[in-house]
């Protein structure tokens, strides 16, 4: 009796071009995503909106998912189809610990968006004021502007100065 081993392809894709990867980053599975990194599935494939597992976990919030894959060696810098890399889905959450662990493994800091937005804009628009004084820790350009014409800590200053009732 011979036994034959079947092989599963760990990159397939469903119709929206999701591996099994980005839902289990989507669904927060990290023991799954350390089994399936352990077995060599492809780390940046990109779904159908150009979005890495690592995008994913970092838009779910999925704090555990997206260590595994940074120190697994995920590119951080890909681009989704607006233009966002896993830097501006970390400021977007407002998780400091992920802002300063994709800068310190080599995130690229001034990359803008589609909105002409880099991260340090993004927090200001977020109003994440830690997020904000860490990027400028970290030198983000502080005179930034995106094609709103906000100036990075200029606008976000006026903000703080002018409107305090909106931000508390």
């Amino acid at each position: 009796m011979t036994v034959t081993k079947k092989t599963i392809d760990l990159n397939k894709r469903d119709v929206k071009k999701r591996t099994a990867l980005h839902w289990a980053c989507a669904n927060g599975h990290a023991e799954v995503v350390t089994f399936l990194v352990d077995r060599k599935c492809r780390l940046d494939v990109l779904d159908g909106e150009n979005r890495t597992p690592l995008m994913k976990a970092l838009q779910c919030q999925r704090e555990a998912c997206a260590n595994i894959l940074i120190d697994s060696g995920a590119d951080l810098n890909v681009v989704d189809m607006y233009g966002n890399t896993a830097l501006h889905y970390a400021v977007y959450s407002e998780n400091l610990s992920m802002v300063a662990k994709l800068l310190s493994h080599g995130a690229v800091i001034e990359v803008q968006n589609k909105a002409s937005l880099t991260p340090l804009l993004l927090a200001i628009m977020k109003r994440s004021e830690r997020i904000v004084k860490f990027l400028l820790t970290k030198n983000a350009n502080a005179n930034v502007v995106n094609e709103f014409k906000w100036y990075g800590t200029s606008f976000f200053f006026f903000l703080q100065k002018h409107l305090t009732s909106v931000l508390d």
